[in-house]
């Protein structure tokens, strides 16, 4: 047994479900989220009874306000997903780029 700590295991925007969002500890999906201007609880999935005290008790219209708020947290999710990879696309276009100039600085005389 080590007597190091556990590595602590990253959990990004593409492993979120909607239930933990302060759980969201990757690097870059922080970066995504904090660029957005997005709160962490516009990622939650409320459950109902969350909308209830904003539509006076009213389970019909408190659904509906679930309803379309998982539409635009869904949404919300999806998009920052779509940014987090390209900005993972970058820095890989970018780390090839690295490597192509240092074989060639190594090849010189």
């Amino acid at each position: 047994a080590s007597g190091g700590l556990a590595a602590e295991t990253l959990v990004t925007l593409d492993d979120f479900d909607g239930d933990k969002p302060e759980a969201i500890n990757s690097p870059r999906s922080l970066q995504v989220i904090k660029s957005h201007g997005v709160a962490m609880d516009d990622l939650r999935a409320w459950p109902v009874e969350h909308f209830l005290p904003k539509v006076d008790k009213d389970m019909e219209r408190a659904k509906v306000w679930q309803a379309e708020w998982e539409k635009d947290r869904v949404s919300l999710a999806r998009s920052l997903r779509a940014a987090r990879r390209a900005i993972l696309q970058r820095a890989e276009v970018l780390r090839k780029k690295s490597e192509v100039v240092l074989e060639e600085s190594s090849d010189s005389p």
